[in-house]
């Protein structure tokens, strides 16, 4: 007897069920966690704002706060649903805290990675 199972265990001679459907109605942020790294990372930036509004003044400091923001608005757009555009926030707001602001990036960057590579094996591409 043919075995006509195929494609992960599905039979591609059978009408799909809801469940077959899933992942593909699932956000697109759906699996970003915030790491180690990336909280990390937002913390010494936010730390190194305040110490600009201290050292600097208040030219300085307000420059590298609108940084911050940068960083803290695509957080939460990250783990909101919209990683596309959390994530170019972010790199953005990084780059006037470098190289310091790289330790937020590299966490943002595995967190990232780690739902491209669950997609993937999920067989989710």
């Amino acid at each position: 007897m043919t075995n006509y199972i195929s494609n992960n265990g599905h039979n591609p001679y059978q009408t799909p069920n809801a469940n077959d459907y899933s992942s593909a109605t699932a956000s697109p942020s759906a699996g970003y966690q915030m790491n180690g790294l990336w909280l990390t990372g937002l913390l010494v930036n936010a730390a190194v704002s305040l110490m600009a509004f201290v050292g600097y003044g208040m030219a300085m400091g307000a420059i590298i706060s609108g940084f911050l923001v940068l960083c803290v608005v695509g957080t939460i757009l990250i783990l909101s649903g919209a990683p596309r555009v959390g994530k170019g926030l972010f790199i953005a707001g990084t780059i006037g805290f470098v190289p310091i602001g790289m330790i937020g990036l590299f966490g943002m960057r595995k967190a990232a990675d780690a739902v491209v590579a669950r997609d993937f094996w999920k067989g989710d591409r």
